[in-house]
C-alpha cells in the first residue's frame, strides 16, 4: 500500500477525484439555494426539465386612442397557460411582468375579430391564451352635458310634521361619457333621495343614475358621479336677544350674550326674502338675581320649515 502511494501518479489521480467530489457538493449546494429563491425544489428540475403552468385573472389591456374611440366585447381578464421549462416557467409565473392585450390601433369604427396577444414572455415558452381571441366594437366616444332632475323616494315614510320642499341640485348637470350610440339612448338622468324617516332638511350627496326610454339603467361613465341635493331653500340670519322688565335694584347689566350669533333658516324662497333675523324668548330680568347661563328657545316665524338650532346658550353678565 505505502509503495502505492508513493507513486507520483497515484497521488495526482487521488487528487482530482477529491477535487472532482468537492466541485460536485458545492454545485449541488449552490443549485439547491438558487431552487430555494424561486419557490421550487431541485428534486423537481431532476425529474422533470418540463413543466405547464396555468395563470388565470390575468389583466387585459386595450391598445386604442380612448380619447377618441370606446371599446366593448373586450374581457377584463384572460387564462393564460405557459409551457416550457420548469426554471422559466415558475420564474415568470412568479414575477408576472408581461402584458396581454388586444391591439386596435390601426381600426376604424366597426365590429372585428382580434387576436390576444402578449410581451414580455421569454421565446423559450410556449404561451397560450383563452379566449385566443374575442369579438369588439370600436365606436366614436361621445361627451355630452344633461340637465339632472331629482326624485324623492318613500316620500309616504316621512318623518312627522316634516313638509318637503322643493329641491335643489348642485351642480345642475352633469358630464356623461361614453359611445356614441350610448349617449343617444340617454332619456333621463335623475339623482334619487330617499327620504324614508327623515325629519329634517335634507342636505345629501347622492348618486347619479342614467336610463334609456325603457327605463334600462345604461353603462356610463358620469362627472361627477355624486351631487348635493338640498330639500329646502336656506340662509343663515342673525340671532337677535329679546329681553324684558328691569333688574332689580342694585344690580347692573354688564353685557348678555349669546353662544351662536346666526343661525340657519329653513324655508321657501319667497318667505326667506322677508326674514332679516330669528328672536329669542323674552329673558325676564326681572328674576336674575346674579350672573348666570341659560339656554334659550329661539321662535321661528310662520312658514319656517326648519332652525339649524332650536336653542341659544346665553349669559348674562
Amino acid at each position: 500500500m505505502n509503495n502505492w502511494l508513493d507513486k507520483p501518479w497515484i497521488i495526482r489521480l487521488v487528487s482530482l477525484v477529491l477535487a472532482i467530489l468537492i466541485f460536485i457538493v458545492i454545485s449541488f449546494d449552490s443549485q439547491k439555494n438558487q431552487a430555494d429563491d424561486v419557490g421550487f425544489d431541485l428534486g423537481d428540475l431532476l425529474t422533470s426539465s418540463e413543466e405547464t403552468k396555468t395563470l388565470e385573472d390575468i389583466p387585459v389591456n386595450i391598445n386604442i386612442d380612448d380619447e377618441s374611440y370606446v371599446v366593448s366585447g373586450v374581457p377584463q381578464t384572460v387564462t393564460v397557460t405557459l409551457e416550457g421549462s420548469v426554471s422559466v416557467v415558475r420564474t415568470t409565473a412568479t414575477q408576472e411582468n408581461f402584458d396581454v392585450y388586444v391591439d386596435l390601433e390601426n381600426l376604424e369604427p366597426g365590429t372585428y375579430t382580434v387576436p390576444l396577444q402578449y410581451s414580455g414572455i421569454s421565446d423559450r415558452l410556449n404561451v397560450s391564451i383563452e379566449p385566443e381571441e374575442v369579438e369588439v366594437t370600436i365606436e366614436e366616444r361621445a361627451v355630452e352635458e344633461f340637465e339632472v332632475m331629482v326624485d324623492f323616494i318613500n316620500q309616504n315614510q316621512l318623518g312627522p310634521e316634516f313638509e318637503l320642499g322643493e329641491a335643489t341640485v348642485s351642480p345642475k348637470t352633469v358630464t356623461i361619457t361614453s359611445a356614441r350610440s350610448v349617449v343617444d339612448k340617454i332619456a333621463i338622468v335623475k339623482a334619487f333621495v330617499d327620504v324614508q324617516g327623515t325629519d329634517n332638511p335634507i342636505d345629501a350627496e347622492v348618486p347619479v343614475k342614467v336610463y334609456d326610454s325603457q327605463g334600462n339603467e345604461l353603462s356610463v361613465r358620469i362627472e361627477p358621479q355624486t351631487l348635493a341635493v338640498i330639500s329646502s331653500p336656506s340662509k343663515n340670519v342673525p340671532v337677535e336677544i329679546r329681553t324684558k322688565g328691569d333688574l332689580n335694584e342694585g344690580l347692573q347689566l354688564n353685557g348678555i350674550t349669546g353662544d351662536i350669533e346666526e343661525v340657519t333658516v329653513y324655508a321657501a324662497e319667497d318667505v326667506l326674502a322677508n326674514i332679516e333675523h330669528i328672536e329669542t324668548e323674552q329673558i325676564d330680568l326681572t328674576e336674575l338675581t346674579e350672573e348666570t347661563t341659560i339656554e334659550v328657545p329661539l321662535i321661528a316665524p310662520k312658514d319656517v320649515r326648519k332652525l339649524g338650532k332650536e336653542k341659544v346658550s346665553i349669559t348674562i353678565d
